[in-house]
């Protein structure tokens, strides 16, 4: 069966009603494939929630109660080793004046998510799909700057093994592998 980890803007996207992909999602759901959800992306809700008051929290977990998805298993070594390697994979052509530091400690000014030009929380959610072999959906098209680094060992096609799916919006043709 195939697996699709659908990333956090895509669930908000949905959510919001943006038909290019309430449009996509359906021709998925109508397919024999598994939705799935990130327990960072849980989290990323949570956060803006608990930020944001006056969201309407209920009308989101209706919604979401709604979906027959599954939630990711938690995060487990394999995981945790690709997250290192591509985070070094990252650094190494985004930030070269660290190549030479050997210890994190000995590094005065950390590396940060501008500078490696993707979000934590979206490395490790790359990470999962590519533990899972899911194709990781995103609407994100600063993604395209991770899928870049992304190792041919890990990437699959579009039927098999891990595959990055970046949805335009509706004026836009979909970009599907890695670019």
């Amino acid at each position: 069966m195939k697996v699709y980890l659908l990333d956090t803007c895509v669930w908000s996207k949905w959510y919001k009603g943006e038909d290019y992909v309430v449009n996509n999602i359906e021709t998925l759901r109508n397919q024999e494939c598994r939705l799935m959800m990130s327990p960072i992306t849980w989290g990323e809700f949570t956060y803006g929630w608990e930020l944001d008051k006056t969201y309407r929290r209920e009308e989101f977990l209706k919604f979401i109660d709604s979906i027959m998805f599954q939630f990711c298993k938690e995060i487990d070594k394999h995981a945790a080793l690709i997250y290192g390697e591509l985070r070094a994979l990252l650094t190494d052509r985004y930030d070269p004046r660290r190549k030479n530091k050997k210890w994190i400690d000995a590094i005065e000014d950390p590396t940060t998510s501008q500078k490696l030009g993707v979000q934590e929380n979206d490395l490790w959610i790359t990470c999962q799909a590519i533990n899972l072999g899911a194709t990781l959906v995103t609407a994100d098209k600063k993604m395209k700057h991770l899928f870049a680094i992304i190792p041919e060992k890990y990437i699959g096609d579009e039927n098999d093994g891990f595959y990055p799916w970046i949805w335009g919006n509706e004026n836009d043709t979909p970009v599907i592998g890695k670019q």
